[in-house]
């Protein structure tokens, strides 16, 4: 991403874009109790509800953003505690260089093949990754999410891409969102032998 970008979805925060969204994502919910515990990495965290989460689950989390009034709205809230550490960050270039690893890495609808392609050198033996992104299809403009293919994936993509760890859970179609909304997702869930 480039300056721009952080400019532009410090705009969408400021707007109080997801604010509503404090809910965590389904996927991560649903399949908490099959997940190692530890410590987790939430990458492209908004205004952080599934770091949140995680930490209410006992895990000592770490969330990166690329806004800076996102993480500004996250280190303020009541629900951020020592289990919780929020750091402004560009993903798209990298990770921090000493963030270390972990036993857990959500992703959720942030696109970034060639940091995807690097996750599984940051899970800890037993760790796994759950990401979540939208999928692409002919008409995206009947279904939640950007428009552009740009920031969605192609089916059968996340498989591939996470093809060196073992698949615990994969899905890909459409998903009733818990705002009423329609999305097509691309799911996973994989783990480092």
């Amino acid at each position: 991403m480039t300056e721009s970008d952080r400019v532009r979805w410090n705009d969408r925060y400021k707007t109080g874009a997801y604010v509503a969204r404090s809910h965590p994502t389904a996927l991560l919910e649903v399949n908490l109790n099959q997940l190692p515990r530890g410590r987790a990495l939430d990458i492209a965290c908004g205004r952080g509800r599934n770091a949140y989460f995680l930490a209410e689950q006992g895990y000592q989390v770490i969330g990166l953003d690329i806004s800076d009034i996102a993480i500004d709205s996250c280190r303020s809230d009541p629900r951020c505690t020592q289990d919780t550490e929020f750091g402004a960050w560009d993903c798209d270039s990298n990770l921090p260089e000493k963030i270390g690893r972990f036993d857990l890495i959500v992703v959720i609808r942030y696109v970034n093949i060639a940091l995807f392609k690097l996750l599984h050198t940051y899970l800890n033996p037993g760790g796994a990754i759950l990401v979540e992104e939208h999928l692409r299809v002919d008409n995206p403009q009947n279904f939640s999410g950007p428009n552009s293919p740009h920031y969605r994936v192609p089916p059968g993509l996340l498989r591939k891409l996470f093809s060196n760890l073992e698949p615990v859970y994969e899905f890909e179609g459409m998903v009733d969102d818990p705002g009423g909304e329609r999305s097509m997702l691309s799911q996973i869930i994989a783990t480092k032998n």
